[in-house]
């Protein structure tokens, strides 16, 4: 979260890797958290929050990282919504 506040604050990327190789995004893991931990399951539910992005987001990164693929397409689309 740091890392991502001093990219706003200095409206720069940094000069090193953010993401290392086999590591999950932010909002993948976010994502994993709200399928998987029935405590924010339920709560979306109760709320009607529509969880059918985060299991596209899941389900992506999981295919993503048996052909190879995951880095590079989260990256594009990470960047893409900031």
């Amino acid at each position: 979260m740091l890392i991502r506040v001093a990219t706003v604050g200095y409206a720069r990327e940094p000069d090193f890797e953010v993401h290392p190789p086999g590591m999950p995004f932010t909002q993948e893991t976010i994502a994993w958290v709200l399928l998987n931990r029935k405590d924010f399951r339920d709560a979306c539910e109760k709320e009607g929050i529509d969880l059918s992005y985060a299991r596209r987001l899941v389900e992506t990164a999981r295919k993503g990282r048996r052909d190879g693929t995951e880095a590079e397409e989260l990256k594009r689309r990470n960047r893409s919504k900031l």
